[in-house]
């Protein structure tokens, strides 16, 4: 017998991932912001690049255009700039592992 699953209004919803796109994990320390990622995640080179593909629009965060480069990063944050997505994990300080909630 399949679970109930018709109450998860307490449940967070995730952003999809668009279609033919793969979104690969990204692990951040907290804090860390929209340009900071851009790089870490491999999807520009320099911060140069990040500071003029966010000001262009071409970048969101969860589906949502962002042109704030200093913009904060939180768990399970999704962002996609053309055919690369990245989901956010944020680093716990203490442990260095990801963070569980």
């Amino acid at each position: 017998m399949a679970p109930d699953t018709s109450d998860n209004t307490d449940l967070p919803t995730m952003p999809e991932t668009p279609k033919g796109h793969t979104a690969h994990v990204l692990m951040v320390d907290p804090g860390t912001n929209l340009g900071q990622a851009l790089k870490l995640s491999g999807m520009v080179m320099s911060g140069g690049e990040a500071k003029v593909v966010i000001s262009a629009g071409s970048v969101t965060v969860n589906g949502v255009r962002e042109t704030r480069r200093g913009r904060k990063l939180a768990e399970g944050d999704m962002i996609q700039l053309n055919d690369a997505t990245a989901r956010v994990t944020v680093r716990d300080r203490e442990t260095g592992s990801h963070s569980t909630g």
